[in-house]
């Protein structure tokens, strides 16, 4: 059951690092249908989508400590 757990928390962390990244790059590119969501939604700002990145990080960190004992 611990391996399900693992594999749950790599998905998380690579979709949060998706996101964040996706974002990132509309801001660097310029394109607005980059920087959000959802078609609606309002812009999502840089300092979100690098905590976006940040926690995306620290969860996989996680990961690879747990696994690692």
């Amino acid at each position: 059951m611990t391996e399900r757990f693992v594999k749950a928390s790599r998905l998380c962390a690579v979709s949060v690092a998706a996101i964040g990244v996706t974002v990132l790059s509309g801001w660097l590119a310029g394109l607005d249908a980059l920087k959000s969501i959802g078609l609606d939604a309002e812009s999502m700002k840089v300092n979100t989508a690098l905590g976006l990145l940040a926690a995306a990080v620290c969860l996989a960190a996680l990961i690879l400590i747990r696994r690692s004992k």
